[in-house]
Order: structure tokens, then sequence, then C-alpha cells
């Protein structure tokens, strides 16, 4: 796919003018290529952190301001389609303009990108997540390590977006690493390199209950859920007995369970469609 020029924002929630504090709740962006104004906000139920930061703050605020941002640019969003090229620019740098408000926007900055919609989340998860701080773990290598394969298959622009959700809001809902929406296929790389059976067993439970919801609530069938694992290096100890215990269950629900070393397997199951 070829790579296009695109313009973002970060979306600031700024409460109390008099000190120029603010958090980073959004990021917009503006392809003129495809002439397609994208964003991508926080939910309005991640209020505590935000009221925290600002204490003293009425959560209303918050929640109340988000939803006229967000209610703005669905609107913008959807006219900016209706116009030519020329005017679709121009309401992206209108839309940023720096005004008096709650919510502001920072300096306009341009990137190159292959897929709008994962280039938004990395962005998201960047300046609202601060993703940088995070040291890289096991399951952030493995991550990579399964981008890349989907990347050089031409699987990833075409077929899988990131870190997307299945299931909804109102009832339950799950973000995974990687997701073929139309497939209805998850893939979520998992390790099992702790140094406590607790930990790894409840690391297991944690995210076999998470399908067994989905599940449960008609979202997505196990068999169509990966987990790429990386097990314990011990060959014979606790942890090696714990690893197995915890994978028996996990395979019993019907979710696939594949070493991430094994990208033939990974690729027979990323190659399938629906059945």
């Amino acid at each position: 796919m070829n790579r296009q020029v695109a313009k973002y924002s970060i979306i600031r929630f700024q409460p109390f003018t008099e000190t120029e504090e603010f958090a980073n709740v959004g990021v917009v962006l503006y392809s003129p290529t495809s002439q397609k104004l994208s964003f991508k906000l926080r939910s309005a139920k991640e209020s505590g952190r935000i009221c925290q930061f600002f204490d003293p703050l009425d959560k209303q605020i918050y929640t109340h301001s988000l939803k006229i941002i967000r209610d703005e640019l669905e609107r913008i969003q959807a006219y900016s389609q209706e116009v030519e090229k020329a005017k679709g620019e121009y309401i992206y740098t209108e839309l940023i303009r720096q005004r008096e408000g709650i919510i502001q926007y920072s300096p306009s900055r341009v990137l190159l990108t292959e897929n709008i919609k994962n280039t938004i989340d990395d962005l998201f998860q960047r300046y609202v997540h601060r993703s940088f701080t995070r040291r890289e773990g096991f399951e952030e290598k493995m991550k990579k390590r399964i981008k890349t394969l989907l990347r050089d298959s031409s699987l990833l622009s075409k077929n899988f977006v990131l870190d997307a959700e299945i299931g909804n809001e109102e009832i339950y809902k799950v973000t995974f690493p990687f997701v073929n929406q139309q497939e209805n296929l998850a893939i979520k790389p998992i390790h099992f390199k702790h140094n406590q059976p607790k930990l790894l067993i409840e690391h297991g439970l944690t995210w076999l209950t998470k399908i067994q919801q989905l599940k449960r609530h008609g979202f997505i069938q196990p068999n169509r859920v990966l987990f790429a694992f990386q097990p314990p290096e011990q060959e014979k100890d606790i942890l090696l007995n714990a690893f197995q215990d915890i994978k028996e269950q996990i395979e019993e629900s019907g979710i696939i369970m594949r070493d991430i070393n094994d990208t033939e397997q990974i690729m027979h199951f990323v190659q399938q469609t629906k059945k």
C-alpha cells in the first residue's frame, strides 16, 4: 500500500484556563488524499484519572465536554466527505484553530501513513495512554513478531487491524492486539514466563475468562481466537506443570494455542475463513 501524507492534532482537555494545565484526551487526523477526517477519543467512563488530576473537578464537566466534542467531530467527519478537497483541508484547519474553551487542539503535525486506522490507534496510544513510558515486556515483543509476520504476508493492512475491540460498551468488550473484523478472528500474544505458578495460572485464567464472556454474549467463538504463547523456560519444574495445566484448560474451551515460534501454524490460523 502506498504511503500518504496526513495531518494530525492532539485533542486536549483544559478545564482551568488560569493554570494552563491540560490532559490529552484524543487525536484527530486528516488525510488530504482520501479527504477523510478521523478521530479517536477517550471514553467518558474513563473519568477517574482525569478528574483526580484536575481535583476539584465535577465529573459532569468532563463527560459533557467529551460528548460535545464527539458530536462535533462526527458531524464534521460526515461533512468533510461531501465537500471538495480544498474545503476539506480548510475544515480541518478551522477545527484545530486556537480559541477559548475547555477543549483545545495542539498545533498540526505531519506524518506519512499506510493505514489511517492503525496510525490513529498508534497516535492515541502514544499521546493519550503514553505507551512510550512502558518498558517493553514479553508480550510487547511477541506482538512485534506477529505484526512483522502479518505485514510480511500483506495481511496486516489488508485483513487485520491493531488494538481493535470485540464486543460493545453496553454488554462486554475486550481489546485484542490483532483482529480480522471481516472473518471475526482475534490474536492475543500471551506469555507464561512467570516466576510463580500462581501468577502464571492467573494470567491464563484472566484471558480464558474474557473469551468465555465474549462467547456467552455471542461476540466470538473460542475457535476464532488464537493465543500465541511463550512457555516457561524450565523444562521440568512446578512452573512447567502449571503451564501445562492452564494450557489444557484453555484448549478445552476451544481457544487455539500455538507457540510463538510456530509461524506455520500461526499463518494457518490467520488465513482461514469463516466456517
